[in-house]
């Protein structure tokens, strides 16, 4: 058989028949997935204002997905880009904007915990003890329950 040379690399052009740098194509890449993240987020706060759990739990596994995998893209644009690199006000504006959401959600849950939390510290003590007594002064005892040691 012979041996034939490779053939050159073609090299890939954007919408305008321009040569695509290898930095252009992973920030085209990570506009895409932030974009699609950002598609989630909206999701999961309409998920969250309706309190919807069960569609939120099916919502969970594709955000991590989007989160990793745009994490992972923006570090190949990191290493594209070298030491000094600069990415386009669309991507940070979307990424300012998926931090925000984000960030949004967040508060979202931990308050709506709060409150349940509050909520059940009324319904269920977190100890029983007489007033005015510290709790390390004494031995917790739940209520209801007694030890006997005598044998």
């Amino acid at each position: 058989m012979n041996a034939q040379p490779p053939l050159p690399e073609v090299p890939k052009h954007d919408c305008c028949g321009l040569t695509q740098s290898p930095f252009a194509k992973a920030e085209s890449e990570c506009l895409a997935t932030a974009r699609e993240l950002n598609q989630i987020l909206e999701q999961e706060a309409d998920i969250l204002k309706r309190f919807a759990k069960t569609d939120l739990l099916k919502l969970i596994p594709g955000k991590e997905f989007l989160v990793n995998e745009l994490g992972q893209k923006l570090r190949c644009l990191k290493d594209e880009g070298g030491e000094v690199f600069s990415i386009s006000q669309p991507l940070k504006d979307l990424l300012k904007k998926i931090d925000l959401l984000n960030g949004s959600n967040r508060v979202f849950i931990q308050r709506s915990l709060a409150h349940w939390q509050d909520f059940l510290s009324v319904l269920i003590p977190s100890r029983y003890r007489p007033p005015g007594r510290n709790p390390g002064d004494y031995p917790v005892v739940p209520r209801g329950f007694s030890f006997n040691r005598e044998v």
